[in-house]
């Protein structure tokens, strides 16, 4: 049984659409990493995906509400795909969504596909300064606005 008699959403922060989007395997995969690195059952947690439940091609109606969805989640995952540039950090949807995680107090992580978690400490065995450039690196003022 479930010790939470609310299932807490874990919000997958949004996956860049169209060709820039991870794959579903990678999300997918995303997704399952970190839910057994928290030791939570597939049974017990419910998934807010953005992009099944926004409607892209009209966000300006979605507004208004995003605070609200963002009180009521349990937990925020972004999932950085790939995890040397991610597209969700280039996305003003995504970084929109990012900070009304912040200002909802929401416990904020971050992940990648297991297909690519040895990357980061490869690089990180190479040199600091690749892993510090990749997430240090990008600009909200650049960050792309279409669907």
């Amino acid at each position: 049984p479930n010790p939470n008699p609310n299932p807490s959403p874990t919000l997958s922060s949004s996956p860049a659409m169209r060709s820039r989007a991870p794959s579903p395997t990678n999300l997918l995969g995303a997704i399952g990493a970190y839910l057994t690195m928290l030791n939570l059952r597939e049974d017990d947690t419910y998934l807010w995906l953005d992009m099944c439940t926004i409607r892209q091609h009209d966000v300006s109606a979605e507004v208004p509400f995003i605070s609200n969805v963002m009180r009521e989640l349990g937990d925020a995952l972004v999932v950085l795909d790939p995890w040397d540039k991610p597209v969700c950090l280039s996305r003003v949807w995504c970084l929109f969504e990012v900070a009304h995680c912040t200002l909802a107090g929401l416990p904020l992580s971050l992940g990648v596909p297991p297909t690519q978690r040895s990357l980061p400490a490869r690089a990180l065995l190479k040199r600091r300064v690749a892993i510090d450039a990749v997430y240090s690196g990008f600009d909200a003022r650049s960050a792309d606005a279409t669907v």
